[in-house]
């Protein structure tokens, strides 16, 4: 049934851009400039030195600086504190990305890479703060309340599911013993700028089809234009967030749209199901933490909004 229904939508794809050629182009167009214009020179730099910090051992410099504040909150070892800094600072899919590096180079356990997974891997600040409160909602004033219910539920995702929940003095997770090993060897830099390059292209290929995607949905003849916004927010948030804000009113198109960047789009969970590939963690407990954290952020911008 999965190949079938593949296969379907690759075909109806390529259908749309040979006989929608101009608004397939423009889609195209879209996916680009975002990625090129946005994730290259925000995650490039992040990508290579968050890889070569890890592959030469010195990340514990930093994360033991992050550790008493992460560790004490989640009860994660130094490791897992700089990944959740890097995944709540920098967006999809850098907290994936550097879970899956650390449990493949055998400084993180499997164990506490799945719980981070569940709740790190987020929109970053920049893109809330920028692309969806200044830019697109128009509302400044909204600001702090959005960063609060995306952050704010995600943290209360982790807390509750963090193992140990009734035992807070023990940490959960205490890392791996030798992880703290440091080879030096600046033929690791190649490798890793290597590797944030295919990342990267891996990233666009996503980022386009998906936008591409968005738009067949907005072709639609039959799907009403509410209906057709919102499932191209579900494949690409931030080609959908312009068609939300287009198909409702200010309050209803808000109500919408902090839950759809919670969930962040079928998108960002393709990217982070590349950058997960031969780590072990589970894409399926991943998919199922985020409709949890999305169906409570609905609940909570609704008590916000209608209170």
């Amino acid at each position: 049934m999965k190949k079938w229904l593949l296969a379907f939508l690759l075909l109806t794809t390529l259908l749309f851009l040979l006989l929608f050629p101009v608004p397939a182009l423009a889609a195209s167009r879209r996916g680009l400039n975002l990625w090129f214009g946005t994730l290259v020179p925000t995650l490039l730099p992040f990508l290579i030195l968050s890889g070569f910090l890890i592959h030469t051992g010195l990340v514990h410099i930093p994360a033991s600086l992050l550790a008493p504040v992460f560790g004490r909150l989640f009860g994660v070892s130094p490791l897992g504190s700089y990944a959740c800094f890097i995944g709540f600072l920098c967006g999809f899919p850098m907290g994936a990305k550097v879970l899956a590096d650390l449990t493949r180079n055998g400084r993180m356990a499997p164990e506490e890479a799945s719980y981070l997974l569940g709740f790190i891997n987020n929109v970053s600040p920049s893109f809330v703060i920028t692309f969806l409160v200044t830019e697109s909602l128009e509302r400044p004033d909204l600001l702090l309340p959005t960063l609060l219910l995306l952050y704010g539920t995600a943290i209360l995702y982790g807390l509750f599911t963090r193992p140990g929940l009734f035992h807070r003095k023990t940490p959960a997770f205490s890392g791996i013993k030798n992880a703290s090993v440091v080879q030096i060897r600046f033929e690791l830099l190649d490798a890793c700028i290597y590797d944030a390059v295919n990342t990267l292209l891996k990233l666009g290929g996503y980022v386009v089809l998906f936008s591409v995607l968005a738009e067949m949905t907005a072709c639609l003849p039959f799907l009403p234009k509410k209906t057709a916004a919102l499932l191209g927010g579900m494949l690409e948030i931030t080609s959908g967030i312009s068609g939300v804000v287009k198909a409702f009113p200010l309050k209803t198109a808000y109500q919408f749209l902090i839950p759809l960047t919670a969930f962040g789009g079928l998108s960002a969970m393709a990217q982070t199901s590349s950058v997960l590939k031969g780590s072990g963690l589970s894409l399926k407990k991943y998919v199922f933490s985020k409709v949890v954290t999305a169906a409570l952020t609905f609940l909570f911008v609704s008590f916000f909004l209608w209170s």
